[in-house]
């Protein structure tokens, strides 16, 4: 998703890249949270946090960061490239 927002402009791509995983990490998140009588447990927390770093971070955010990121360093590079080659710039 990272990959196809930074190849497309506009708010569009970058709301779907944010709509398109909300559901599986939204219902993986109500079955971390519920049943609420485990709240009181002392691991509760430590599941959540886990959950959080897990699924939010590491199979949601770090990916798309990543795809992101890659995809625009690309496309600076090659047009940094496309101009040092082209001598009608004069680079």
């Amino acid at each position: 998703m990272g990959t196809w927002c930074a190849r497309r402009p506009g708010w569009r791509a970058r709301l779907w890249s944010v709509l398109l995983p909300a559901l599986p990490v939204g219902v993986l998140a109500v079955d971390t949270v519920l049943p609420t009588d485990t709240w009181n447990e002392p691991t509760w927390w430590d599941h959540f946090l886990g959950y959080l770093a897990g699924y939010v971070g590491g199979i949601t955010v770090l990916p798309w960061l990543l795809g992101y990121g890659i995809t625009r360093a690309m496309r600076t590079l090659r047009a940094h490239r496309s101009r040092v080659a082209d001598p009608a710039t004069g680079g």
